[in-house]
């Protein structure tokens, strides 16, 4: 008899616990929005991010120089391309490591594309498929040696 009486007293703490749980969820957070598919476009207002197969170099070519004109409020047209090559890179920082970040240590294939505004060089890294972002001179890394030659 003690024992059904305290297998009853048990139920009855587990079934108060769930109606606790269940009461302190929000009404917002049952019923949170299913996230929409990202879109894709090939502007720097809209990443490369997510395309099916990899970017051609003329691709990140076109992103990084309009990226470059946009920062800095330039004619595209101005920019010239000094660099622009295939590379494999020394990890997964993309020759680019931000301070007390770690890093894959793993060689990563990308590009590395250096625009040109009159004397001012600027150097835009990218793994083979991604996004080319601006590496700034106090953080740049040389690719590992024998990269590919330009495409």
């Amino acid at each position: 008899m003690r024992g059904r009486r305290f297998l009853w007293l048990l139920l009855l703490v587990l079934a108060g616990v769930v109606f606790c749980l269940a009461a302190c969820v929000s009404d917002d957070e049952a019923t949170l929005p299913e996230r929409s598919a990202p879109v894709e476009a090939v502007t720097p207002e809209a990443p490369l991010q997510g395309a099916d197969a990899p970017l051609t170099l003329q691709q990140q070519v076109d992103f990084a120089r309009a990226d470059l004109a946009r920062h800095r409020g330039l004619d595209p047209g101005s920019i010239e391309v000094a660099e622009a090559r295939r590379v494999s890179w020394r990890s997964g920082a993309i020759g680019c490591p931000k301070p007390d970040i770690f890093y894959t240590q793993a060689l990563v294939p990308g590009s590395l594309i250096v625009l040109q505004v009159g004397r001012k060089t600027f150097a835009y890294h990218a793994s083979s498929d991604g996004q080319p972002f601006h590496c700034p001179p106090d953080r740049a890394e040389s690719p590992a040696p024998g990269s590919s030659a330009s495409e």
